[in-house]
């Protein structure tokens, strides 16, 4: 092949190779517009309706001091938040050692044990009550959780 060839099939693929990638840009914009995502630091409660621009002055300062409305704590909030599971319990005749993993390791637990305001208050047969911010769960062995 001469020289004039090979410049000529090099020129070929380089302008394949941009138009491809220019292509492939064109597509990545038209499904990720942004659109989709939604942005997770934004306020989710909606927005309090302005006043009348007449409205006097007491109200205005009620509204200014008034506290933001604080979001309903569930259930499902406090079992998904949970920082440790039940492995396990070992009973005898005197007391029971319930077997607790916490992610980094395993701890023998005999009586109150507490971690990120989740508070063991009981050992039972086959699970743990653990209490957190007014909710009882019972923790069973397999990772089974009931409120109580």
């Amino acid at each position: 092949m001469n020289k004039k060839n090979l410049i000529f099939i090099l020129i070929i693929i380089l302008s394949f190779i941009i138009s491809t990638s220019v292509f492939a840009e064109n597509i990545n914009e038209k499904i990720y517009s942004g659109k989709e995502f939604r942005n997770p630091f934004t306020d989710t409660l909606a927005p309090k309706p302005e006043t009348a621009a007449g409205s006097n002055e007491a109200t205005n300062v009620d509204q200014v001091n008034q506290r933001p409305v604080q979001p309903q704590l569930t259930f499902a909030d406090i079992k998904n938040q949970i920082p440790f599971s039940l492995n396990g319990i070992i009973s005898s005749n005197r007391e029971r050692v319930a077997l607790l993993n916490t992610g980094v390791n395993v701890e023998l637990i005999r009586g109150n044990y507490q971690k990120d305001g989740y508070k063991i208050i009981a050992i039972k047969k086959d699970s743990v009550i653990v209490e957190n911010r007014g909710f009882k769960l019972r923790l069973k062995i397999g990772g089974e959780i009931d409120e109580i």
